[in-house]
């Protein structure tokens, strides 16, 4: 692990209170109101971020960044740097996730493979989100339910 790496997981752990185990790129697709009900704010449908796995937890961070376009946008604007943002997964009520039921035309579309399929409740009402990885989404998938629930994932 090379050192500036090294530093982003000691970082993390001092703002988690938890060992991270490994992190995963991923993509949260969502609506506004989803995301506030998350605690995160955007301002697109899709919030790219970390899955942090840590020892005891699950969390989703965001680094605090901008390309040049919105960089202009916001000046002009007058609007507020982008901040870092941090939820731990594992406090989200009745956070469940899925693999994308397979059908008979999957095999046409790739996306699927890396999909992520996620809903939770917030103020008595569910709410729900995808997410997109970089890896095959079944493995992705099946760490995230051994670390929400202590058990493996059913496959779906």
């Amino acid at each position: 692990m090379n050192d500036e790496r090294k530093q982003f997981f000691i970082e993390l752990e001092e703002k988690t209170g938890d060992a991270v185990e490994e992190v995963e790129f991923v993509c949260i697709n969502a609506d506004k109101k989803t995301y506030a009900a998350l605690s995160l704010t955007t301002s697109r449908t899709e919030l790219w971020g970390l899955l942090v796995f840590g020892v005891r937890g699950l969390y989703f961070y965001v680094s605090p960044s901008e390309n040049f376009m919105s960089l202009m946008f916001r000046q002009m604007t007058h609007g507020k740097k982008p901040t870092e943002q941090l939820i731990d997964l594992g406090r989200i009520e009745a956070l469940e996730t899925e693999l994308p039921p397979k059908k008979w035309y999957s095999v046409l579309f790739t996306d699927v493979k890396h999909r992520i399929d996620a809903s939770f409740v917030f103020e008595k009402k569910r709410h729900y989100f995808s997410m997109t990885t970089l890896s095959p989404a079944s493995g992705v998938q099946e760490r995230i339910q051994k670390k929400l629930h202590g058990k493996s994932a059913v496959s779906t």
